[in-house]
């Protein structure tokens, strides 16, 4: 994870971020763990929901990211 990355969720869990829904979308290019070690960072934050489906982006967005990506929205509104 880049430092500022870090550093964002290290302050998240500082001020014990909690009650939210969280959705990942990954580089696939260059982070393609990104999402696996962002969620180890607030797995111990109370209230705090996943959504299942994450958006790996290879390169650049495709049309099938563009998809994803509005799914990823409508499930962190619902």
């Amino acid at each position: 994870i880049f430092p500022c990355m870090n550093f964002l969720l290290d302050g998240l869990v500082e001020r014990n971020f909690k009650n939210r829904k969280v959705g990942f979308i990954e580089n696939g290019s260059w982070a393609p763990m990104a999402a696996k070690v962002m969620k180890e960072k607030l797995a111990n934050q109370k209230g705090i929901e996943f959504i299942e489906k994450q958006v790996k982006i290879v390169s650049s967005i495709s049309k099938e990211n563009l998809i994803e990506i509005d799914e990823l929205a409508d499930e962190l509104l619902k």
